[in-house]
């Protein structure tokens, strides 16, 4: 029923707009930037995601998560699809137990 977008820096939204739950979130920062793992670190330590959250990420890479393991342990791989050099990988958070 409801959709903003905002354009603007993913840290600055989250400290503008922390503890704001969200149904899906889309990832696309330039891909060599290296930003997946501390968006979607900042996205849990905000608060703002739903157990049903969706987190889609565009890369060129199924390793967005780089070398962090606790961090990729807090998250469930919904589905991973390339489409030539891009790659997207749909995440949501696990339960918390």
């Amino acid at each position: 029923d409801e959709c903003r977008v905002f354009c603007m820096d993913y840290a600055e939204y989250i400290r503008r707009f922390r503890g704001e739950k969200f149904d899906i979130i889309f990832l696309d920062p330039p891909y060599a930037a290296g930003l997946y793992a501390p968006a979607l670190a900042a996205l849990l330590d905000a608060g703002m995601l739903k157990e049903t959250s969706l987190i889609v990420c565009e890369s060129d890479s199924t390793a967005i998560f780089g070398n962090n393991e606790a961090l990729a342990d807090k998250f469930s791989e919904v589905k991973v699809s390339r489409y030539s050099k891009t790659v997207i990988t749909i995440l949501s958070p696990k339960k918390e137990d």
